[in-house]
């Protein structure tokens, strides 16, 4: 999906309506962050691993939208390691 497209969609919703992106294991948070970043496509992934892999430079970009709810989580796992 394209910025262009994204757009298009959220417009079909109430403009006050709360925008919400899947949480790590159950339930849904709140979305809090948007940033441009650089991208690779992963190559012969797994199933439950994302098709892009956030990378330092790279010739292709996106739009990343997330929440600072469920990164708060899953880097508060990775601390143990």
């Amino acid at each position: 999906m394209k910025v262009s497209e994204l757009i298009h969609r959220l417009h079909e919703f109430p403009a006050e309506a709360e925008v919400l992106i899947p949480s790590y294991e159950e339930g849904c948070d709140p979305v809090t962050d948007c940033r441009y970043t650089f991208i690779e496509k992963r190559e012969n992934k797994e199933w439950y691993v994302g098709v892009y892999n956030e990378v330092n430079k790279s010739d292709k970009r996106a739009v990343l939208i997330s929440s600072k709810f469920t990164r708060a989580e899953t880097e508060d796992m990775n601390d143990g390691e």
